[in-house]
């Protein structure tokens, strides 16, 4: 049955630059979920998801959606995948057309081999994928971008319903956002699974940007199972099973799109990846500013 226990909030504090103090309670778990804010620091089965369209939140479930009324909505993050340093790969070989629900041509859950359903994948290895190397696509401004899309993946359950978990794609223009409330979770010793995280959006970004907010803690009596889910992680078997969950594009965020072939009819030799890694790159990103 969900838990209904009220979180506690974090008291209003007048100097920001003083993080909120961690209730006792929480001290005994703190080891156990440090592991996801390490891997927020560096960002055909129907899974529960968190999904977003323009502004507005929803909860899926099989198909059925149940629409958030108000801007921001509140998760507990109980998972952060894949692992700290790599990415979740998708790759389409079709242009996005908004609402499309088909799974993607290649994708990886770990960004270092493709998973085992996917049947036309790109390389045998993440590593040196032709799709994965920045001007194998171009981007919206015309510039140079991969084909083969960077993201992480949340995995939440709502405060007042611990039942369900649900993955929510964070895709690669929030990963800075996301990176930054890794650090304050880092900097404050706050495993990301005790914490009530408030998710909106920037209302400067020109696309759908998430934006993570610490709002509260966990209740006291839900600690035991949040933390027995962060542990037990069951979602990876259902994952494992069919393809990833659909990128949320917000409602009209366009995919790069795939570069033409060339020309020539010869087969072209597997490419490597050159210059910067997507961890280096992705520094730059989470440099203060």
């Amino acid at each position: 049955m969900a838990t209904k226990n009220k979180p506690q909030e974090v008291p209003k504090q007048e100097d920001k630059s003083v993080a909120p103090v961690m209730p006792d309670y929480m001290k005994a778990f703190m080891q156990s979920a440090q592991g996801d804010t390490g891997s927020m620091v560096s960002s055909s089965v129907s899974i529960p998801r968190l999904s977003y369209r323009g502004k507005r939140w929803r909860f899926i479930v099989d198909g059925e959606e149940d629409l958030v009324k108000e801007l921001a909505v509140q998760v507990i993050v109980v998972g952060v995948e894949p692992d700290a340093g790599r990415f979740i790969k998708t790759y389409y070989e079709k242009e996005y057309v908004s609402g499309d629900t088909e799974p993607p041509t290649c994708s990886s859950s770990d960004g270092i081999f493709p998973d085992a359903w996917v049947t036309l994948a790109q390389s045998p290895r993440c590593q040196g994928c032709p799709k994965n190397v920045f001007g194998s696509a171009t981007s919206r401004s015309g510039g140079k971008a991969k084909a083969c899309h960077d993201s992480k993946r949340l995995w939440v359950v709502r405060p007042d319903d611990l039942d369900i978990v649900y993955g929510l794609n964070v895709p690669i223009m929030s990963l800075k956002n996301l990176a930054e409330y890794g650090k304050y979770c880092a900097r404050n010793n706050f495993p990301s699974a005790l914490l009530i995280t408030e998710l909106s959006m920037d209302d400067e970004a020109e696309f759908p940007k998430l934006c993570f907010k610490h709002v509260g803690f966990v209740a006291q009596d839900d600690v035991q199972t949040v933390i027995d889910l962060n542990t037990r992680r069951p979602w990876r078997t259902t994952v494992s099973s069919g393809p990833a969950m659909v990128i949320d594009n917000g409602g009209g965020t366009a995919q790069p799109k795939p570069l033409p072939p060339p020309p020539t009819p010869k087969q072209q030799p597997e490419r490597k990846a050159n210059g910067a890694g997507i961890n280096e790159i992705i520094g730059d990103w989470q440099k203060p500013e």
